[in-house]
């Protein structure tokens, strides 16, 4: 697993491996584990909310990001990082959330 410091902004998904690039105005905007800023559009996360699971899950997003149990390097996109943490009350019993971030240069 590699692991990497890298002063660049990550663009933030969440249990998708898909992402798709908008004009949209920014509603989430922190730093990840490793000082990284993230920010999560308005579109990104009425598509998250709207699952049943993850409803009310808004700040466990952030926290996800910022605290996470494990982070993994995306097998197939070098510049994608999987940030993972359970949940053990969400609205369908416990869950293990996974944020997806791509490292943009921008």
């Amino acid at each position: 697993m590699r692991v990497e410091r890298l002063n660049r902004r990550v663009s933030v998904w969440f249990g998708s491996a898909h992402s798709v690039k908008m004009q949209a105005r920014h509603v989430i905007r922190t730093n990840d584990c490793f000082g990284r800023n993230v920010r999560l559009t308005d579109e990104r996360l009425v598509h998250i909310l709207e699952r049943t699971e993850m409803r009310g899950m808004r700040e466990a997003i952030i926290r996800t990001l910022q605290a996470p149990a494990e982070v993994r390097v995306s097998r197939s996109d070098p510049a994608v990082r999987l940030f993972y943490e359970f949940y053990s009350h969400t609205r369908i019993g416990g869950k293990m959330a996974m944020c997806c971030g791509k490292v943009c240069d921008q």
